[in-house]
């Protein structure tokens, strides 16, 4: 049975994106190209589900709806954590 994945073109060039890093850091031994769902995202960031959506909504963080499940780039997460680091360390 065929299934039919609907992404956007931002998510299509996330999953792209990643399926290249994978590519090319084959062998690196590294977990960042790991999607995890949303209870593995919420423990990732120690943030509450509430916090998770809102993020979504303002654009911060974004997921890839698989098979009726959303789904987050690792490697996405701890840009977006080393980028927030980076704006509260210019705002003080």
């Amino acid at each position: 049975m065929e299934q039919t994945i609907s992404l956007t073109p931002h998510q299509l060039a996330d999953l792209i994106g990643d399926a290249v890093n994978k590519v090319v850091n084959k062998g690196s031994g590294s977990k960042d190209d790991d999607l995890l769902n949303v209870p593995e995202t919420i423990q990732f960031l120690r943030c509450s589900r509430q916090h998770l959506w809102k993020l979504r909504q303002q654009g911060k963080i974004r997921a890839i709806e698989l098979g009726g499940k959303l789904l987050f780039s690792k490697a996405a997460l701890n840009i977006f954590i080393k980028e927030s680091q980076e704006d509260a360390n210019h705002g003080q």
